[in-house]
């Protein structure tokens, strides 16, 4: 190996396990300490505080090509002298919203110039966006995850951690997928794109070695290590379990819990990086503060998700607009994630501000912007999590729809499946979505996994677009 390689190899090293980040970024700091303090700071400094840092982001943004011809207007969310409805702080002008698609027909129109890291979305709907990043930006990513461990008791700075995300691991000499990887001391890489019956005695084998204090997966990738171990009846320890990149059910949940004795904290976030939020209880999550600016907008009706005891609750939903707070290469405003937060139908606009403001919890998020299904007439319909609604025998499940809109609903049962889970998934299939869709449930042992190592809940093949 030359001394170039071994160099290489020690730079991704120190910054694959956050240790370079935490001792030498200004930024890691800079974004720790605020995370920290705005925790348990009283809403009117936070709100001052989200102020300045969105004021930062925007002198970023009118850099950039988008910046130098976009029209700030008046802030009509709200009346004259009254508080913004569902924004966390007051602001006389704001800027249109910024849709995916312009980001993605035209990336470089919200580009400043300096150096920058590639980036690009998951790409769930064929259609991936191109991004850049900084290496600050990535130092702050790095202390928002730590500020939420810390928060389940973890001190990331020791923790031994296990990650097991879309992240290839190459192959071996004899051309082998590589199914693990130690990095440094503290850090265990874990391929899932083998994770199958063939290669689950080695995780657990290098699992049980490791002993690690956090799991960080996708939902996905966690089921199949569920179903797998339980299959060769092998068990696992793991104290803490991060999920995050895809909608974690309740179901996987509880599972984690149950078989590895884990603490389950999931994340909402995403590429852009305009928002993030975090679940360290079932049914709670909280928007971080001071990691983006959160603008809550009413996206429909009321709708029903679960509540914690698996049966329909009324919730409310709204889209999500967030704005980078620590990218200046890529300052998005008020960009359109797509993404829809479910809220309690009692919070009213200062509720909802204080959500937005991450003070308030809410129920979780609905759907993925391409978590949707095309019911019949044009409208979509978001949230196909909760056909799993007081199913108990459920590992995983995957939404088909057809060209013709019929849906098939696969999911992995378990041991005690029978006709009555299938007429329960059924019957949350008509009180979510009506009687208008032709819906049969089918049995499988294999889910679509995309490119990235992500598996969607909903695959559209050529559904129509009645609008």
């Amino acid at each position: 190996m030359s001394a170039t390689d071994s160099l290489m190899r020690g730079v991704r090293r120190l910054v694959g396990d956050g240790a370079w980040f935490r001792r030498l970024h200004p930024t890691y700091a800079e974004a720790s300490r605020l995370f920290s303090s705005l925790q348990s700071a009283p809403d009117a400094e936070r709100e001052r505080t989200i102020a300045v840092l969105e004021q930062r982001a925007y002198g970023w943004a009118r850099k950039t090509s988008y910046g130098m011809r976009r029209e700030e207007r008046p802030d009509t969310s709200r009346a004259a002298g009254a508080p913004p409805a569902g924004r966390p702080h007051a602001s006389p002008t704001v800027w249109p919203a910024i849709e995916k698609s312009s980001v993605r027909d035209d990336p470089t129109a919200f580009i400043t110039g300096g150096p920058g890291i590639g980036a690009a979305t998951g790409g769930s709907s064929g259609m991936p966006l191109k991004l850049v990043r900084s290496v600050g930006s990535v130092a702050a990513e790095q202390a928002a995850i730590d500020h939420i461990l810390r928060l389940a008791d973890v001190e990331p700075r020791r923790a031994r951690i296990a990650v097991c995300r879309a992240q290839p691991l190459g192959t071996s000499a004899g051309g082998d997928p590589v199914v693990s990887r130690r990095v440094g001391r503290l850090r265990l890489m874990l391929s899932p794109y083998t994770l199958n019956e063939a290669h689950i005695e080695r995780y657990v084998a290098d699992l049980t070695s490791f002993a690690p204090d956090v799991l960080m997966i996708h939902p996905t990738a966690l089921g199949s290590l569920l179903e797998l171990a339980e299959r060769v009846g092998a068990r696992v320890s793991i104290p803490v379990v991060l999920t995050s990149s895809e909608v974690l059910l309740p179901v996987q949940r509880q599972r984690a819990a149950e078989r590895l004795g884990a603490r389950v904290i999931d994340l909402y976030g995403m590429a852009e990086r305009v928002a993030l939020a975090y679940s360290l209880t079932p049914g709670e999550y909280r928007f971080l503060a001071g990691y983006g600016v959160v603008e809550l907008v009413p996206a429909s009706a009321p709708v029903s998700a679960p509540s914690a005891a698996g049966s329909p609750a009324p919730g409310a939903p709204y889209e999500v607009l967030g704005t980078a707070l620590w990218n200046p290469r890529m300052p998005l405003v008020r960009y359109r994630t797509g993404d829809i937060a479910l809220l309690p139908v009692s919070y009213g606009p200062a509720e909802v501000r204080r959500v937005a403001s991450g003070t308030l919890p809410f129920s979780g998020i609905l759907g993925r912007a391409d978590d949707w299904v095309r019911l019949p007439g044009g409208a979509r319909a978001v949230g196909m999590s909760h056909l799993l609604w007081g199913v108990e025998h459920i590992e995983r499940m995957q939404v088909r729809q057809r060209a013709d809109g019929s849906l098939v609903v696969a999911i992995a049962p378990m041991p005690g499946y029978g006709e009555a889970d299938a007429a329960r998934i059924l019957d949350n299939a008509h009180t979510v979505l009506g009687t208008g869709l032709p819906v049969t449930v089918t049995a499988v042992s294999e889910f679509t996994v995309l490119p990235n190592g992500k598996s969607p809940f909903v695959i559209r093949e050529d559904v129509p677009d009645a609008r």
